[in-house]
């Protein structure tokens, strides 16, 4: 591996690691300020609000302003953004973090990813993500029970002070494994924009693969990031620094799996891999309705994590697969768009299914949703095939 491909995925890792390190508190630090589930949920879903706005248009402005300068600043905001959070005063600031920390995640992960898009061979995309995508759990099996310890025997603060100097690191690294990159395509511009959602909306395959996108993220945001922490703390008493065990246990199966998995869907296709993910998905659902302690919910965890791991890296290289190289910024910004409206409906539907719902049913729900999605890999990307 040459040593700027070693800085990249160091501060992919980084980047992972930082991020990771308040999920398992964030929630809970939100209700610290004495407010409702529906405005934990309403928090929450501003990461992916944030990115909302900004996913489609980073496909043109990547390739005017290119990759390295777009992937810094993101490093930026989400210093910033850690340090705000960090030292709240009340819930305002925390808006304020998770926008600024959904900002940094678009313009990190869409400039890195549009370049792991370009230079990855057409046969190896699928090892190409599984890479890239283990680097992101390999920092989320080490973030979360970090934040929970930190936590647990300082204070809700400190993980996002941790956050800020981890992300700190990860500038150098970012600075280092870019340096050089230049590919732009100056040209490209609103009509390939609307040329290519012409096209999304046209082919069944092309829509579905970004519908996956938006159901991934969906699933893992609703249920991973805003109800076990919730479900770990109210219901079942453990304490902050289990809960971030409990989110490494489910990192460390994605992560197993993401690398071998890409690798595997090169070879007998992308439907296999992503209706198997779904069908882990829909166990973990019916299963974490029983759980009743910290080691009945690991089992459960760990299928969500690989389910993720599964799907995370075959969703790509479809993508992959189904566009021109000249769509490959474009079609980056749109199906991370597709992702950011998962990531910020998934906290919003937690909230205000936990204010409807016995929460247990809603880990039914979760299954019944992750058992269509099986349904929809087999019948529309069966026959894809690299």
């Amino acid at each position: 591996m040459a040593l700027k491909d070693f800085a990249l995925i160091t501060a992919i890792f980084l980047f992972s690691l930082s991020s990771s390190a308040t999920k398992p508190t964030l929630p809970n630090y939100v209700l610290s300020f004495g407010v409702s589930y529906i405005v934990v949920g309403s928090v929450l879903s501003g990461l992916g609000y944030s990115r909302l706005l900004v996913e489609a248009p980073l496909g043109i402005a990547i390739d005017k302003i290119g990759r390295r300068r777009i992937a810094l600043a993101g490093i930026v905001f989400s210093i910033v953004g850690a340090v705000i959070g960090g030292l709240a005063t009340d819930v305002s600031f925390l808006y304020a973090y998770v926008i600024l920390t959904g900002l940094a995640s678009s313009l990190f992960f869409s400039s890195i990813f549009t370049i792991i898009n370009e230079i990855a061979p057409p046969k190896e995309t699928g090892g190409y993500y599984g890479g890239s995508i283990a680097a992101i759990y390999l920092g989320s099996i080490i973030g979360p029970p970090l934040g929970g310890y930190l936590s647990t025997n300082q204070n809700l603060r400190m993980p996002f002070a941790a956050s800020a100097l981890l992300t700190a690191v990860a500038l150098v690294f970012v600075a280092a494994g870019t340096k050089g990159y230049s590919y732009t395509m100056t040209d490209s511009g609103s009509s390939d924009y609307y040329e290519y959602l012409r096209r999304l909306f046209v082919s069944r395959r092309l829509f579905f693969v970004n519908l996956v996108g938006f159901l991934n993220p969906f699933t893992m945001s609703c249920v991973a990031s805003t109800i076990l922490p919730l479900y770990g703390e109210k219901y079942l008493g453990l304490d902050f620094a289990r809960i971030g065990v409990v989110f490494a246990v489910m990192s460390i199966f994605s992560f197993l799996v993401s690398a071998p998995s890409g690798l595997l869907s090169d070879r007998v296709g992308r439907a296999p891999l992503l209706a198997g993910g779904f069908l882990f998905f829909a166990a973990a659902g019916y299963l974490f309705s029983f759980s009743d302690g910290f080691f009945m919910l690991l089992v459960p965890s760990a299928l969500l994590g690989l389910g993720d791991g599964l799907i995370s890296p075959s969703m790509w290289a479809s993508l992959s697969d189904l566009v021109s190289q000249r769509e490959k910024a474009i079609s980056t910004g749109v199906f991370r768009t597709f992702i950011a409206l998962g990531l910020s409906s998934g906290p919003l539907a937690a909230g205000v299914l936990l204010n409807l719902l016995d929460i247990k049913l809603i880990f039914y729900v979760m299954s019944i949703i992750a058992l269509l999605a099986v349904i929809g890999n087999i019948v529309l990307l069966k026959k894809q095939r690299i």
